[in-house]
Order: C-alpha cells, then sequence, then structure tokens
C-alpha cells in the first residue's frame, strides 16, 4: 500500500518500525516550542512495545498526566511561565497518546479532549493570550483559535490549514507560535474532516468543497479586532488541497502558502498503488489477509489508516479497496486554479 506522505528517510531511530519512530520524531519535534522535553520523551520511549499499541497509548498518557500535575502546581504557586510550559507538553503528550488510538478505541476522544483542554490553558497564559473561536458551519459549531500578535495594532493575519491527521493543537505549536513572533496574527479552525471536527461530529468528514465551510471562517475572522485586509492562507500536507481550493473561490486570500500544493488527490496518492504487482495478481480477500497481518505488526500504521479511512467517510472500507484510494477522487481542483488571483 502506498505511504502517505511518509518520508521514509526521516526519523529518529528510536523505534524500529517507520510510523512508530516518525510519530514520536513528530512529537520531539515541539521541543523548540517548550512543548516537549527530550528526557520526557526518551524516558516513555525506552518503556513502549512498539508491537503492542497499548503499550504506547498508555506510556504517554500517564505521561501526559504527571506533566498536568506539575503545570496544575506551578499554577497554584504562582509560576505562570513554568505552568505554560507544563500545559504545553501535556497537550502535546496527551495528543501523541490520542494518535495511536484508532477511531474506535475508547480513550481515543478522551486523550483528544484532555490535549485540547491542556492547550486552552495554556493559552491563556500567553500575552497577548490564545483565544478559543468558534466557526459556525450548517448545524456544526466549529471551534479554533485565534491568537493576536500585537493589541496595539493591526496586523497582518496568517490563517492555517491543518493537514490529513494533524491536531489544530499541532498547528499552533507547528505555524502559530513562529508566525506571532514575527508580527502575524493567527487564525485556524476545525475544518469538516479534521482531527477535532470528527471528535465532535463524528459524520463531519473531509469535503472536497471546502471553499464553503471557509466562507464562514473569512466571515468571522472580519470582525476580530487586529485584523485587516492583509490575510494569506498556508495549508500543510493535505491542507495543500484545502488551501489551493479555497484560493480558488476566496477574493479575501492576498497571499498563498500550499506547503505542498495538492491539486489532484486521486493522483497523488495512487501513484504507488496502481502499478503495484500485488494489487493485480491477489485476489481481495487474499489481499485484506495479508494487509490485515501486517496492520497487526505495525499498530501505528493502522491507527492511522483507520483514522484516515474515517476522514474521509469510509470507515469500513477493506484493505483492498483503501488501497485504490478512490474516496479521494473527489478532491482535485485542477480546474479552479485559474481562479486563485
Amino acid at each position: 500500500m502506498a505511504k502517505q506522505g511518509r518520508s521514509m528517510d526521516v526519523g529518529f531511530g528510536v523505534f524500529k518500525e517507520h510510523e512508530t519512530d516518525w510519530v514520536f520524531n513528530r512529537t520531539l519535534a515541539f521541543m523548540q516550542e517548550n512543548a516537549a522535553d527530550i528526557g520526557d520523551c526518551l524516558y516513555t520511549a525506552r518503556r513502549i512495545d512498539e508491537t503492542n499499541g497499548e503499550s504506547w497509548i498508555n506510556e504517554w498518557e500517564q505521561l501526559a498526566d504527571r506533566v498536568f500535575q506539575q503545570g496544575q502546581n506551578s499554577l497554584r504557586k504562582g509560576h505562570p511561565i513554568s505552568a505554560r510550559e507544563s500545559y504545553l507538553r501535556a497537550s502535546n503528550y496527551y495528543r501523541t497518546a490520542e494518535y495511536g488510538c484508532a477511531p474506535s478505541h475508547p480513550k481515543f476522544d478522551k486523550l483528544w479532549q484532555s490535549s485540547v483542554d491542556c492547550m486552552i490553558t495554556a493559552g491563556k497564559l500567553f500575552d497577548p493570550p490564545i483565544k478559543r473561536i468558534v466557526v459556525n458551519y450548517k448545524n456544526y459549531e466549529l471551534p479554533g483559535y485565534f491568537w493576536r500578535a500585537d493589541l496595539s495594532e493591526k496586523r497582518p493575519t496568517l490563517v492555517v490549514a491543518g493537514g490529513n491527521d494533524s491536531s489544530l493543537e499541532e498547528v499552533i505549536l507547528w505555524v502559530g507560535m513562529a508566525a506571532v513572533r514575527r508580527g502575524y496574527n493567527v487564525f485556524t479552525f476545525e475544518h469538516p474532516g479534521h482531527r477535532g471536527a470528527l471528535h465532535l461530529y463524528p459524520e463531519c468528514v473531509k469535503q472536497p468543497d471546502f471553499e464553503k465551510p471557509y466562507k464562514y471562517a473569512f466571515d468571522l475572522l472580519e470582525t476580530f479586532p487586529g485584523v485587516d485586509e492583509r490575510i494569506a492562507l498556508k495549508g500543510y500536507s493535505f491542507g495543500g488541497y484545502v488551501a489551493c481550493r479555497v484560493a480558488g473561490y476566496e477574493k479575501r486570500i492576498k497571499a498563498l502558502i500550499p506547503c505542498s500544493p495538492i491539486i489532484d488527490g486521486y493522483k497523488l496518492f495512487s501513484n504507488d498503488s496502481k502499478d503495484s504487482v500485488i494489487l493485480k495478481i491477489l485476489s481481495d480477500r487474499m489481499l485484506n489477509k495479508l494487509v490485515e497481518k501486517a496492520m497487526d505488526k505495525s499498530p501505528m500504521r493502522k491507527s492511522l489508516a483507520k483514522y484516515t479511512m474515517w476522514s474521509f467517510g469510509t470507515p469500513d472500507l477493506p484493505w483492498s479497496e483503501f488501497a485504490k484510494f478512490e474516496a479521494q477522487k473527489k478532491f482535485n481542483c485542477v480546474n479552479t486554479l485559474k481562479y486563485i488571483t
């Protein structure tokens, strides 16, 4: 099966299985924002059996619980900076535990909510604070974050669209902090199919016409203090499709930063599988058995695959069908690129 967006030469070498090691590297990367500690992470990694999904989930959850309590203690003693950094780390660690859960796992929602709660608490300890906002779309109340760089004047605003399996709290850590340090306001929300949207509304899956929810998001953004016409849209991973699609319709965007630009999701993700000899010679039944056996040896990859199928609205798809990436044929903005101005 094709590996979605994972470079095989990017890892930390702590875990043998690539996806597990890549996720570990992803967690540790937030050291630069005081949202991870190498001692925390290496200690936890040594205790994990990477062939046992529950081991990953439990160890990261236990670490997050301890660090959260450190934050609580610091806040009670009047140390807001130490508290804030502990809450950021706890948010990241809860997110890492949740990442190992398939959507059917009993801790899937609880761990996500814990990560969110820690980020909200940390956000209140910044100056200016990170504000929690809500974009109303259809019958959904889609949460997000708005963070002003400076309360004294209007600043350019960066709108950020997250990727296939990212959390919104990662968006703040990956992009938000660096942008605010450089004088940009930051706005991001749980668009349909993004991780938080699915936790809150399991039926709120990815949709090709992302310009529709983003219209409501831009309408809301325009009402916020400190915002003017200088608005840029950045999308990373699957957010590269979201950004390209929205920019073809939304004229309030003055700069577009797709990282990377995805204009034909099916063509991109099916390249590795459409010419696969295995897919051509094996029956669906045999392929499903082989993939299931391989997935059982890689709990992290299985959780990612199960989550991805759910986010595209195909949670019960057999592995043989998932490998064809038919669900991604709708995600094509080739014909709307010419409208980007």
